[in-house]
């Protein structure tokens, strides 16, 4: 994604190029959140499988 900011920067275009890597940034952000949701729920379900 960095490497199309940097074109469209290049081409002037800097209020789009910042605009696509805070969008990076935020879908990484979205994608660290689900994981360690994901993880959380796979404990919640071995504790529950544990006590059952």
């Amino acid at each position: 994604m960095d490497y199309h900011a940097r074109i469209l920067a290049s081409q002037g275009h800097h209020e789009r190029a910042q605009a696509l890597r805070d969008r990076s940034a935020l879908a990484h952000e979205i994608d660290a959140d689900r994981s360690v949701a994901g993880r959380c729920t796979a404990e919640l379900v071995r504790r529950r499988s544990a006590q059952a």
